[in-house]
């Protein structure tokens, strides 16, 4: 188990242009409208025309009802429900809508695929789709794993591939800050089941990275997926668990046409509303087992980007089993944009926190990270005070000093 742990929620991938829970139906909106997008197809649009229609099936709900239709929670929970009252259109509805909510999340996306070009036999990489935040994030934490042997586990709400392709992209830098070091492998492991050697494109395409530097791939620097054929002993294990599904997750016990791929959504991926019981998911509820027991051995956990809204009953109770048998837990960061604003959303989301945990453990709390060290102001000139609380103000403390936040 891994003494630190990272608990992600969408605030954790906006700057990489994912829209938090609440833009996804306006971006639905704008791409069905016709917005421009030089990768939006006629394709694409009929889909979001489509998955409009079905959001305006609902509007009958809204007399007995109380539920927000601009809300991507409420909406797939509405559908889910309907889903489990039977009738071959509701699953039809519920198939349209996740891979609209793919499509947006892929639109939306600044961090991108691979897009390889040949060059004189070499693989080499397209500038487009790096986004240097989630690259420095990584670098920090490649940074931490040499000094200490150990990589954190994260644990994360969010659809999205932002983690998988900015990890990869960082390993095709030539000029890495640690690249010297060999990394022979890195395991990847989601600890969801039906993501298996069987269906992984990954392992039958001996997936190195490519890099403009061939000695990269010489020296073994390699993505592996979990449980793949080959011999994993000096491969160093990395933990993405994703509690609500992923774009890249097939679905248990469908067919399908293509194989899957680690850093490529999937044509019926499986997603999850934060409201569903997700310990009725045989394949999914290993992946909150592991989130579980890996919480109650954590030392220090740090909360980026999710708010723990009242309404994800679920979420809350299920932190108040993985930490509150947790005798080695040392400190909670939390990192959230409210919490610097004084307009009344640092006390709610300060209450939702402190309302999981006893007044022990809310000694161990942090809310406010300072940007200041003894030596001075630790951040680039390009930092305001609008960063607080945001993902780049966790990665620049992360690169300032690693200790500040992980041990």
């Amino acid at each position: 188990m891994s003494d630190n742990v990272f608990i992600l929620g969408a605030g954790f991938s906006y700057d990489a242009g994912i829209p938090l829970l609440g833009g996804f139906i306006q971006k639905m909106r704008d791409f069905a409208s016709g917005r421009k997008h030089k990768l939006l197809s006629k394709e694409d649009k009929s889909l979001f025309l489509e998955a409009i229609s079905i959001i305006e099936e609902l509007e009958p709900y809204h007399g007995r009802s109380n539920f927000d239709d601009r809300n991507i929670e409420d909406v797939l929970s509405i559908l889910t429900f309907n889903y489990m009252g039977g009738g071959s259109r509701s699953r039809n509805n519920i198939n349209i809508f996740n891979k609209a909510i793919t499509r947006v999340i892929e639109l939306s996306s600044l961090v991108q695929d691979f897009d390889f070009k040949s060059d004189r036999g070499c693989l080499r990489y397209s500038e487009k789709g790096r986004v240097q935040l989630y690259l420095d994030f990584w670098d920090a934490i490649l940074s931490y794993f040499l000094e200490s042997g150990e990589f954190p586990v994260f644990i994360t709400f969010n659809y999205d591939l932002v983690l998988e392709r900015s990890l990869a992209q960082l390993l095709t830098i030539p000029e890495w800050s640690v690249n010297d070091i060999s990394i022979p492998k890195i395991n990847l492991s989601y600890s969801y089941k039906p993501f298996s050697e069987k269906y992984l494109s990954v392992v039958n395409q001996n997936y190195f990275i490519p890099s403009v530097d061939p000695n990269l791939v010489h020296r073994g620097i390699k993505l592996v997926a979990e449980d793949s054929l080959e011999d994993q002993e000096d491969a160093a294990k990395l933990e993405i668990l994703k509690l609500h599904g992923s774009v890249n997750f097939p679905r248990p016990g469908i067919k399908y046409k293509h194989n899957h791929h680690l850093s490529k959504p999937n044509e019926n991926p499986l997603i999850l509303p934060p409201i569903f019981n997700k310990t009725q998911n045989n394949a999914i509820s290993k992946v909150w087992a592991r989130a579980l027991n890996v919480l109650r051995s954590a030392r220090n956990c740090i909360f980026v980007g999710y708010s723990l809204p009242r309404t994800d009953v679920y979420m809350s109770y299920f932190l108040k089993a993985a930490l509150g048998p947790n005798s080695n837990l040392e400190n909670i960061h939390i990192f959230d944009p409210c919490i610097y604003q004084n307009e009344g959303g640092e006390n709610e989301l300060i209450g939702r926190y402190k309302d999981c945990f006893s007044p022990q453990t809310q000694r161990k709390m942090h809310y406010r990270h300072e940007p200041f060290s003894n030596e001075g102001f630790i951040y680039n000139d390009d930092f305001s005070k609008l960063d607080l609380g945001t993902t780049k103000h966790m990665i620049q403390l992360l690169k300032a000093d690693s200790s500040y936040l992980l041990y």
